[in-house]
């Protein structure tokens, strides 16, 4: 960090996001950057806020937890289930799984429909 604000790369690196993506945030509106030489700058509230907001995506489920006690999950869902609820993200996960990201939300989604499933 430049001292006052994240170079794009540094708010990629902050919150685990690739640097397009930072830039689709900026445009979303839901990351506050400027141009500065033709390089965007972002605060770093910005960031903290973005990083605390529980409705991003990837934001940790609130189903999980009660997926996790009253489903018979696959070992391999519960293993998500758990990672994820623990505030990993699903790109996180799935490298820690050894799986693509889509194996990842396919596997709670699964768990989300053995959920309304139990009701």
């Amino acid at each position: 960090m430049n001292g006052l604000c994240y170079t794009t790369r540094e708010a990629a690196d902050a919150l685990n996001l690739s640097g397009q993506r930072i830039q689709q945030l900026i445009h979303a509106g839901l990351l506050t950057g400027v141009k500065v030489a033709g390089r965007w700058r972002i605060t770093p509230a910005s960031v903290e806020a973005y990083r605390q907001n529980p409705h991003r995506w990837g934001a940790p489920k609130p189903w999980l937890a009660e997926a996790l006690e009253r489903c018979t999950l696959t070992p391999q869902q519960r293993a998500v289930c758990e990672a994820v609820a623990g505030g990993l993200s699903q790109a996180e996960v799935g490298r820690a799984l050894g799986v693509s990201r889509a194996a990842v939300h396919a596997k709670l989604k699964a768990a989300r429909r053995r959920l309304c499933e139990a009701f």
